[in-house]
């Protein structure tokens, strides 16, 4: 995680890759080598508004820093192999990672935004049948920098492109199985745990969510409709705890049918407007996985 080094890290032979690293990460590495807090904000601004990699540019750094930095540190990104663009204007990326590993990330203009679909992984390892990511198997988690980088690339590589509005994972992998560097990517800007919860973290959960509604409609269904009716026929005894429960209502297992019958189709109600309510989401996750990779 790019919080957890020390002053022995930042004098190993190997340069810290600083692309990926957010704002409070960018001010614990400043502190650690005596610097003020306030370089993390620079820094960012040089290279996600400017498209600035080389600290002898960022002229507002002093030269002593700015030596310090190019002994210490570098800004890589993954390097882009091919650029396919579509008709429509929809622009895919073939990108290369640090490891050899490839994968893809997408520019999706619409009307009043520019969406960029990034990947989390290369490969993925919930080999989903629907899912074309899913038959390479799973390769590598990407780190925060690999990440980052996507957006920088699709902000900066090709100079005529208007800037990315708005970033989705719906790329390789499965966000949520490499959850520390999806979350430090998307706290570049310094954005607070309430808004990466609510931006990044739920969404992401939504399509799970939506699956969990789904089955609980089914779950209540079959528990208290089906069983309700078939099983105490013969057995009474057997009946599950919520035809039990129904009984306190509508008296001994078969008086007052039309009672039950009302009853059953009643509870049903809030498990099936949850269920419409969110099988929209649960397809939309779907239908993401068919066709990404």
């Amino acid at each position: 995680s790019p919080k957890n080094f020390s002053l022995a890290n930042l004098m190993s032979d190997k340069k810290i890759n600083l692309l990926g690293y957010s704002l409070e990460s960018l001010e614990v590495f400043f502190n650690e080598i005596d610097e003020p807090k306030f370089r993390a904000k620079q820094l960012i601004k040089w290279v996600h508004q400017k498209g600035i990699l080389d600290f002898s540019q960022m002229t507002d750094f002093n030269k002593i820093l700015r030596e310090k930095l190019e002994l210490l540190a570098c800004l890589r990104t993954p390097i882009v192999e091919k650029v396919y663009k579509s008709p429509e204007g929809t622009i895919k990326y073939l990108v290369k990672l640090e490891s050899g590993s490839m994968i893809e990330m997408v520019r999706i203009p619409e009307k009043k935004r520019m969406t960029l679909c990034i990947s989390s992984q290369a490969g993925c390892a919930l080999q989903c049948t629907f899912c074309a990511t899913g038959a390479q198997g799973f390769e590598t988690n990407l780190t925060p920098d690999e990440i980052i980088g996507q957006l920088w690339l699709a902000n900066f590589y090709q100079e005529d492109e208007p800037p990315i509005t708005n970033v989705v994972f719906m790329g390789m992998g499965e966000p949520l199985l490499n959850f520390e560097p999806v979350i430090e990517s998307a706290k570049i800007d310094g954005a607070s745990h309430f808004t990466t919860f609510f931006r990044l973290v739920l969404p992401l959960s939504v399509a799970g969510i939506a699956a969990f509604g789904t089955f609980q409609f089914l779950w209540v269904y079959n528990d208290f409709l089906v069983a309700n009716v078939f099983l105490g026929i013969y057995k009474p005894e057997n009946l599950v705890v919520t035809s039990h429960m129904s009984q306190i209502v509508v008296g001994r297992f078969g008086e007052a049918w039309h009672l039950r019958t009302s009853g059953a189709i009643i509870s049903i109600l809030v498990p099936l407007a949850v269920f419409f309510g969110l099988q929209r989401f649960f397809i939309r996750g779907l239908i993401g996985g068919a066709v990404k990779g």
